[in-house]
């Protein structure tokens, strides 16, 4: 049960309501393994869509879960900033509208499919 009331949702401080974006252009991000509950900021195109303190939990290997919208963009650069680390890579969300971001001894690892993770 504590599980679904954690994973209610794939939002975090979308820049608008999830219901209004359309399916075509929803993007969703989770930040998986290796987050410590540093600042976080989460770029997309120039404009951040997310900015936090994740922190991964072990079992789910979960921190967190932004949706929000692309705009008309198929790919572009997404920035993951986190204290003075900075790590840039370029998307293409034609590869699928999930992306899994984690952290590895100082590097980061983008994973990308169109149907989620066992969590979702």
């Amino acid at each position: 049960m504590t599980v679904i009331l954690l994973m209610g949702g794939c939002t975090d401080k979308p820049p608008e309501p999830t219901a209004s974006i359309p399916a075509s252009r929803l993007a969703c991000i989770h930040l998986q393994d290796g987050f410590d509950g540093s600042t976080v900021h989460l770029v997309w195109r120039g404009e951040t869509v997310y900015a936090g303190q994740p922190k991964t939990n072990d079992l789910l290997g979960l921190a967190a879960q932004i949706e929000f919208d692309r705009g008309e963009h198929a790919s572009g650069p997404l920035v993951l900033k986190i204290g003075a680390l900075s790590f840039e890579r370029f998307v293409n969300w034609n590869s699928g509208r999930f992306v899994g971001l984690s952290i590895d001894h100082g590097n980061l690892r983008l994973l990308q499919n169109d149907t989620g993770w066992g969590y979702d």
